[in-house]
């Protein structure tokens, strides 16, 4: 069972991801597949149940994918997920404990989440300040002769 389960998840992811790239919605697949609209909730929604094999196998022509490759795409959509995530996480992870205060930085990057889910125009002005202001400190750094003559 656990075998039919996990095949199921690739199909799935696939199928999600597909329509996704394709433009397409839940209710066109419904339309296609000449059913409910409920129904493709129930296949591909997060409360799911599985689809039979034989409208896994209409959906496939549907879409007009092989089987076999949307399992195959599917899992590599599965198994690549976590690894991008846990990649980003090391390196953000790394980034901060890099800064003098890094509770400091945390809270700081805790604001900047914080105001792009409000306005990322706002985050983007604020993100453009920073680069402004780094660069003024770059060159003033480097207009400043050395205090004892030692670079």
């Amino acid at each position: 069972m656990k075998s039919n389960y996990s095949t199921y998840l690739y199909f799935r992811a696939f199928v999600k991801k597909w329509l996704k790239d394709n433009g397409k919605t839940q209710n066109w697949l419904a339309l296609e597949l000449q059913v409910e609209d409920g129904t493709i909730s129930k296949y591909l929604g997060n409360d799911f149940r599985i689809a039979p094999f034989e409208k896994q196998l209409q959906i496939s022509d549907i879409i007009e994918v092989d089987y076999l490759e949307i399992l195959q795409k599917g899992k590599d959509i599965i198994d690549g997920e976590p690894i991008k995530t846990i990649k980003i996480l090391s390196e953000h992870q790394n980034l901060v404990s890099k800064f003098k205060n890094p509770e400091k930085a945390k809270e700081i990057n805790e604001d900047l989440l914080i105001l792009e889910s409000i306005d990322l125009h706002g985050y983007e002005e604020v993100h453009d300040i920073i680069k402004m202001k780094l660069k003024r400190k770059t060159e003033a750094i480097k207009k400043r002769p050395a205090a004892n003559g030692n670079d």
